[in-house]
């Protein structure tokens, strides 16, 4: 009887007792317990009594320890400390605190009702400081500052409540059960990170409370919680005056010094913030009132490299912060994540689950994929030590024993797992006896070859089975690792989907996937959300496909749509994908240094997983880190040292740092690893195309072809080939010939025909030869295959290229202008300011040209390096318009040293400036050096030898001159009729007598 569990005690009502005090209503109740209104029937006055939750104590010692604390407070008699009268049990030994009773509410509800005015807010947060002050000169750290804990008297005093809560679980981390976003919103970067804390945590959370109580909103807030940890962590709050009016002289440096992300720059006592704050408040309406601030800390230096920000989230702490938002665990489970008394990942501990295999020849490959998925799910999720990625596990399988296909053995595991560096890990059979599925599987220590636990299971239901396996194999991994044993996995189907049909098609999808085979992807994928129309990973999966449009082509429209889908069912999700979307999703939205910022911390967590890598690479690619995009390929090919797709990207960035050479010895490495594959011959051929030697080029697209007859990348090559060696018409036919061969779908033909950013498309071959009107009548056809928006916009962007090079600066400018009306993404935001500045520019409207540079020089913060590209380009064009040469070719080697497209425009683009900078500026031999560079490249871009012709002419070299327009006026001889430069051309020759 004595063992019995306690029945639960009803709840609390009015006119009910409780000791000698008389229930009068409810007042709060929040995950720390019910507060009630009471009267002290002793001493006749309200009191406020809070019950605290039975599940909230964490034993003798750590309730003993609250209570300690509690009653200290309690003892501070200062006025802005609340008043704790007692501290009992009732009579279901429910812990209970009889506090002061506050008739003026909490700072929470004056911010819901009314916010304060700036001396107001000022007023209370001085307070509030002084009494955190006392507090902390009797070694009493709050933990969980919040509006919700600072009381209001009827007379307008603040007061300090609920001290010692937070420790209630003892861990020095955060432990409120039931905790909130809002609440953690508060939290200290060092609590986020579940290091220890002292009372300057506490003064971290008085600038957010500040923060709020001026601005009208928190400082770290976001749409996602995992958001609001990395704002926290690595994000400065938007300035004061964002939000404010007339902010004070000093207020935002006292802002900043107290959610200053190091402790040591922040301040170091209450009573340092709060005489600032005085001093703030005494010089409202005296703006000339000089202010002496305490001086604050020296700064301390970040630790890591390469100029990484002071703090970053270490491995371990993302994976922890998203458990207790998907709710696996709850906060309390978070708090002992983060206080290293649950489930923390050891960067030095590592678990590597190898493929179950099948017993029976031509068994569904999908079961043993499908069973090894969810364990690997499941242990990423509650797992206190690292998963290994199965990518690598199979690489280094490769590298040992030649094999490239196939499930590894038992007799490779042992040694895959020691060269991997893994402490445990876990292999397994499936089979079928009797027409009953079975499992056996096993955990074994690497280093000795001992098994640590084994099992056999039965049953149909593969996250059922998965189940069993991850709460009998975790005990004995935080056995084995020196870890606490993590509290109960959740279930791999709330990770997943509920549905075991929905997750085969799913697997079934991920298997087309690695085999390249993305219409059968597709249709595992869709044929798993039709199942389950909650299953967030399978929407996910579709975004990426559509995304990046390989054999099915691009469709933006589709890629956010599913994304949108997987956002709206992420409580579906396990941590690492809950993550990899969010981050995704940042760059969906166009929120470039977010998502890099996002990348980055995943691969922090998970460092050695390929598809982490890849995102990360892809990101910083695609938005014009090229020197970063290389640090990442180059770490892909350490642990990847043959992976082609890192070996791609190794020499794609090389030719776009201008290191042509080295591009082309890696690609001839790169070839001598896959002799076989077409996409290294490819490659060959883009790198001989850079270094101006077509035949080379020409060569290497044909051996492509004959390994892969379909492969369409080489057969646009051939018609670069041809652009190459300037024959445009030969361009032109040789496309028309592969388009009317080729079955492409409508999203496979619009980079075709209206490319001109990379490599040129069929648009940009007629504009070079100067047929404007028919390049157009290319875009026009693309733009009725497009049919989302963001590509209709990218469509849109890469004609407006070409109207300025035809002089129709005005066309672009009215366009760039009407982009916001017509589409409200990020990107519309960008283009416009970019495409109006250069359009203004060119129009010598120099001044508004000016203006939308500083707009431009706004967006540096969120869009990153694609904006300081952008900047470069258009201050160069504004210092030449100028007549400001050199500023010019300094903005333009700037450009160059970020790095800058090979082929296209951007590259002519480039290259074209910086020879009119290097004449305007005197240096006429490098100019013409320049023109003649890029005529080797481009010999298609026959508008250059007119140009060269003008330098000649200025250097009173009239043979030469002649000669280049000639050149010029033989190729755009179907020019579109009474083109200026076609006139001029003429005029100029004749002049020259030649």
């Amino acid at each position: 009887r004595l063992n019995q569990p306690k029945q639960s005690r009803h709840p609390m009502a009015a006119d009910e007792s409780v000791s000698h005090y008389r229930i009068i209503r409810s007042v709060g109740k929040g995950g720390m317990g019910e507060v009630f209104v009471a009267e002290d029937l002793k001493l006749g006055r309200q009191v406020a009594i809070k019950f605290l939750p039975a599940n909230s104590l964490g034993g003798v010692e750590v309730e003993q320890r609250f209570i300690t604390e509690a009653q200290t407070a309690s003892s501070l008699d200062h006025p802005n400390i609340g008043v704790i009268h007692e501290i009992d049990r009732d009579e279901d030994d429910r812990l209970f605190i009889v506090m002061g009773f506050y008739s003026g509410g909490s700072l929470a509800d004056l911010l819901e009702d009314s916010p304060p005015a700036l001396p107001e807010a000022l007023d209370l947060m001085i307070q509030v400081a002084e009494g955190m002050n006392a507090a902390h000169e009797h070694e009493i750290v709050h933990r969980d500052l919040k509006p919700a804990n600072i009381m209001l008297t009827d007379q307008g005093t603040a007061r300090v409540i609920d001290f010692g809560i937070a420790k209630l679980k003892g861990g020095s981390g955060l432990t409120m059960t039931g905790t909130t976003l809002g609440t953690m919103s508060y939290m200290s970067p060092e609590q986020i990170l579940g290091k220890s804390v002292d009372h300057r945590s506490d003064l971290f959370s008085l600038g957010v409370i500040l923060y709020e109580l001026l601005a009208g909103s928190k400082p770290f807030a976001d749409d996602y919680e995992a958001a609001t940890v990395y704002a926290i962590v690595n994000v400065e709050p938007d300035p004061l005056a964002n939000h404010l009016e007339d902010v004070p002289v000093g207020l935002q440096e006292a802002l900043s010094k107290a959610m200053a992300k190091d402790v040591d720059d922040r301040y170091q006592s209450g009573g340092e913030m709060a005489e600032d704050l005085r001093l703030i408040r005494e010089s409202l309406g005296r703006p000339d009132k000089q202010l002496t601030f305490a001086k604050a800390a020296p700064a301390k230096k970040p630790e890591t490299p390469g100029g990484s920000k002071t703090f970053q989230l270490p491995r371990w702490a993302l994976v922890a912060v998203l458990m207790v938002l998907v709710g696996a665990l709850g906060f309390a489970g978070y708090s002992a994540f983060l206080s290293g008394g649950g489930t923390s990942k050891a960067d030095d501990q590592a678990l590597a689950v190898f493929e179950f295999r099948q017993l029976e020849e031509g068994a569904d490959p999908t079961v043993s994929a499908g069973i090894t998925s969810l364990v690997s799910v499941g242990l990423i999720q509650s797992s206190p030590v690292r998963l290994i990625s199965p990518e690598y596990l199979y690489d280094l399988r490769r590298r040992q024993f030649g094999d490239e296909a196939g499930i590894i053995d038992d007799r490779q595991a042992l040694a895959v797992a020691r060269e991997s560096g893994a402490l445990l890990f876990l292999s397994g059979l499936v089979g079928e006896l009797d027409g009953k599925r079975f499992l056996t599987w096993r955990l074994v220590v690497t280093e000795t070859g001992e098994t640590l636990k084994a099992s056999r299971i039965e049953g149909d239901n593969l996250a059922q089975m998965a189940d069993k396996i991850i709460a009998s194999a975790l005990p004995a991994i935080a056995e084995a690792t020196g870890h606490p044993v993590p509290e109960q996995a959740t279930s791999v189907g709330k990770l997943t989907t509920e549905s075991a049909q929905a997750y085969r098609y799913f697997v079934s999808g991920m298997l087309a996937l690695d085999g390249h085979h993305m219409e059968e992807a597709v249709a595992g994928f869709q044929q798993a959300a039709k199942l389950d129309t909650t299953f967030a990973l399978a929407f996910f999966e579709l975004s990426r496909i559509y995304y990046s449009g390989y054999s099915v082509g691009v469709d933006y429209g589709k890629a956010e749509h599913f994304a949108t889908l997987a956002q709206r069912h992420q409580d579906h999700l396990g941590d690492k994908d809950k993550l990899r979307l969010y981050a995704w999703k940042q760059r969906l939205d166009y929120r470039v240094t977010d998502a890099v910022a996002s990348y980055e911390e995943l691969l922090n967590r998970w460092p050695d997983d390929p598809e982490i890598l890849r995102d990360l690479l892809l990101v910083r690619f695609y938005y014009s880190y090229f020197q970063e995009t290389l640090e990442v390929a180059e770490k892909g090919l350490t642990l990847y040292p043959d992976d082609l797709f890192f070996g791609l990207y190794y020499q794609i960035c090389l030719a776009h740092l201008g290191r042509h050479q080295e591009a082309l010895q890696a690609t001839r490495s790169y070839l001598a690893k896959h002799p076989q594959e077409s996409n290294a011959w490819d490659e060959l051929g883009i790198r001989f195309l850079s270094l101006a030697q077509p035949d080379s080029a020409q060569a290497a697209f044909e051996r492509s072809l004959e390994l892969d007859p379909e492969f369409i990348s080489s057969k646009r090559g051939l018609t670069f080939v041809r652009y190459s060696r300037g024959d445009l018409m030969g361009a032109i036919e040789l496309s028309n010939r592969f388009l009317a061969e080729e079955d492409l779908s409508p999203r496979q033909i619009v980079p075709w025909l209206a490319d001109n950013h990379y490599w040129p498309g069929q648009a940009m071959f007629y504009a070079e030869a100067g047929q404007y009107q028919q390049a157009l009548a290319v875009f026009d056809a693309a733009d009725s295959l497009v049919t989302d928006t963001v590509s209709q916009l990218r469509l849109e962007t890469s004609k407006a290229r070409l109207l300025m090079h035809m002089g129709k600066e005005d066309q672009v400018l009215a366009w760039a202008r009407g982009i916001p009306a017509r589409s409200d993404s990020r990107l519309a935001g960008l283009l416009e300011i970019q495409c109006s500045a250069m359009a203004l520019a060119a129009l010598d409207s120099l001044d508004a040209a000016q203006a939308m540079l500083v707009s431009l020089e706004a967006t540096e913060e969120s869009w990153g390096a694609v904006a300081r590209c952008a900047i470069a380009q258009v201050s160069a064009v504004i210092a030449l318009a100028e007549n400001r040469p050199e500023e010019a070719l300094a903005f333009l080697e700037r450009n160059r040293s970020m790095g800058v497209l090979a082929g296209g425009y951007y590259e002519l683009d480039q290259r074209k400036m910086m020879a009119l900078a290097l004449a305007a500026s005197g240096r006429t031999a490098e100019a013409e050096n320049t023109w003649l560079d890029l005529l080797k490249v481009f010999p298609g871009h026959a508008i250059a030898r007119y140009h060269l012709a003008q330098l000649y002419e200025q250097l009173n070299q009239p043979s030469r001159a002649a000669t280049q327009y000639q050149l010029f006026l033989e190729a755009w001889k179907d020019a579109d009729p009474g083109l200026d430069v076609v006139k001029n051309a003429q005029q100029r020759l004749a002049a020259l007598g030649q």
